[in-house]
């Protein structure tokens, strides 16, 4: 078996396995109405392992990863709002954010229906309890997973009151600047425009072709990470809702997910979760351990019992004298002189030591430092 493109390119695994799924519904409708099964009834065991020997083979050859819609990165959707090109003060920016809130919050699946919409598809309500006005699509739809039954999963678009932002006020706006001989919902937006103008569209609707490349022109335009397609809007908003504790029910009810498998494809983790999850483990399993010192802070020498010190920097000599009592015992002398350069200090009862020449390695920078006289008096 050797299934390849039309330029010899080899297909990827999951493209294989949808093309044996789609053979196997095809044998089953009408007009075959074939009453086995390709994949799992027993006559095909050995097509099937033939099958499984051809994924193998694409594996190998590095077909085998499935490539998913990329889910928009957080500080993308932060810089695309603030943009320009999703402003509602010019046609083109409103049109832009409208299609955007659209895509979002009704988990748009690419370009399905978009092209078909009117000013009638959606309508906006008034909650009763809370008086929050809300949109919600009102007119059903063919679909990719409802073909026959009247729909029954759709999202609801609320209001956030105070907020630029908002995505009704975006929608209500819209609504009334489209032009009134024109019954679809996506018009072509004017090059030149007034902002008290009662219109601001052309009286034509925006061709199939450039809702598709809706989101991909506007990440190039807007600069974004990386280029974008329309479902990646969908594949993000059915990741926010997962990741903000919504079951797998309530999700399927807002993007039409046929089951709880296909939901799972849009449960991914981020990097930033998985950095968390990592620093979880280390402090679960690593034993505590003091900190390390700061290699670029100098060392600070601790003072000895009573010292004077002329420090001579830039031919200006400072005098100071610091008399401290400190106890003693069990005190190294070596080690509490060891950043300094000379004899060995020993300790005794009452000692007096006179040290000239003495260099400390890092408590003083660019400066000779001599030690008169050291007295050190131990109890």
């Amino acid at each position: 078996m050797d299934l390849r493109k039309v330029d010899g390119s080899h297909y990827k695994v999951n493209s294989l396995e949808g093309i044996r799924h789609g053979l196997n519904r095809h044998l089953k409708s009408p007009p075959f109405n074939k009453k086995y099964d390709i994949i799992k009834d027993p006559a095909f065991t050995d097509s099937n392992t033939c099958f499984k020997a051809v994924l193998a083979e694409t594996k190998r050859v590095g077909k085998g990863d499935a490539q998913h819609y990329p889910i928009i990165s957080e500080p993308d959707i932060h810089k695309l709002y603030t943009s320009m090109h999703l402003s509602i003060n010019t046609p083109q920016g409103l049109f832009n954010k409208v299609q955007f809130d659209v895509r979002m919050f009704f988990c748009r699946r690419g370009n399905e229906n978009m092209h078909g919409m009117t000013k009638n598809t959606f309508k906006v309500f008034t909650h009763d309890k809370t008086g929050r006005k809300y949109m919600k699509k009102v007119v059903d739809e063919l679909t990719k997973n409802n073909k026959i039954d009247t729909e029954s999963s759709s999202g609801i678009m609320p209001e956030v009151p105070g907020s630029i932002f908002c995505p009704v006020l975006s929608y209500e706006m819209y609504i009334s600047k489209l032009h009134p001989e024109c019954d679809k919902l996506w018009q072509r937006p004017l090059e030149s425009f007034v902002d008290s103008d009662s219109v601001w569209f052309y009286n034509a609707r925006v061709g199939e072709k450039k809702l598709s490349t809706f989101l991909s022109r506007i990440s190039k335009a807007a600069g974004l990470s990386k280029i974008y397609t329309n479902h990646s809007i969908r594949a993000t908003g059915a990741s926010i809702l997962s990741k903000s504790m919504f079951g797998p029910s309530q999700i399927i009810a807002v993007t039409g997910y046929k089951s709880v498998q296909s939901l799972s494809v849009y449960q991914r983790v981020s990097d930033d979760e998985k950095m968390m999850m990592g620093d979880s483990l280390t402090r679960n399993i690593l034993p505590s351990m003091p900190a390390l010192p700061d290699l670029n802070k100098p060392a600070i020498l601790p003072r000895p019992a009573s010292l004077a010190c002329a420090v001579r920097h830039q031919n200006k000599t400072l005098r100071e004298i610091q008399n401290v009592d400190l106890e003693l015992t069990d005190i190294n002398m070596n080690e509490l002189f060891n950043d300094f350069e000379g004899q060995e200090i020993t300790c005794s009862q009452s000692i007096s030591v006179n040290k000239t020449s003495l260099q400390p390695t890092s408590l003083f920078s660019n400066c000779s430092v001599t030690i008169h006289q050291l007295t050190i008096n131990q109890k």
